[in-house]
């Protein structure tokens, strides 16, 4: 039987029911109980002793601060194809730190795009990131097969193997091709 990790009840009813954690499916917390101080506490003690959890949520948080280590530039990183963006999946410049306007279309391309979120959920939870990389070459491989791939004003290819880079000096940002990078009123399209 499920119980609530914050509560310990099992009871469910139509505006509290038990939902399954993010991160460890075997959790269940209660809609009601995720609103409360202890949830809070129990949130933040689960994120200090699991350093999976903590990489997981640190990870998944939308326009987290972050400052470029070459040029110490101030910008913000986000995961891909989460939240409003949910639909496309942003392609970076190989080169600059430009974003195409024409993303991969999760509806047009649900195959790829569902294998690309499985990927990210492998990324964030540290499975076999070794392959990760192999396997986001072959996609990248296998579109740009298919439709010829879109260049960038300063010669790169947009490609979702490519990483985020800072706005700044073009340097990689993040070690990710799971995430976005940009300062607000930036441009960042091509």
């Amino acid at each position: 039987m499920r119980t609530c990790t914050i509560c310990g009840n099992s009871e469910e009813s139509e505006r509290n029911r038990l939902q399954a954690d993010e991160v460890n499916p075997e959790i269940f917390i209660h809609w009601k109980c995720q609103l409360t101080p202890e949830y809070q506490n129990w949130f933040k003690s689960k994120c200090k002793n699991d350093p999976l959890y903590n990489r997981y949520w640190d990870m998944m948080t939308m326009g987290k601060p972050t400052i470029c280590k070459q040029c110490n530039e101030h910008q913000v990183i986000s995961p891909k194809a989460v939240g409003m963006g949910a639909g496309s999946w942003e392609l970076h410049c190989t080169k600059c730190h430009r974003l195409t306007p024409n993303s991969l279309n999760g509806y047009k391309d649900a195959a790829t795009y569902q294998q690309l979120s499985q990927l990210r959920e492998d990324f964030l939870r540290s499975h076999d990131l070794e392959s990760i990389t192999e396997v986001i070459a072959s996609l990248a491989d296998a579109l740009e097969t298919e439709s010829s791939p879109q260049n960038c004003r300063c010669g790169g290819r947009f490609s979702i193997k490519a990483k985020p880079r800072c706005v700044k000096c073009d340097e990689i940002l993040v070690d990710s091709y799971f995430h976005i990078s940009f300062k607000p009123g930036v441009l960042v399209n091509a």
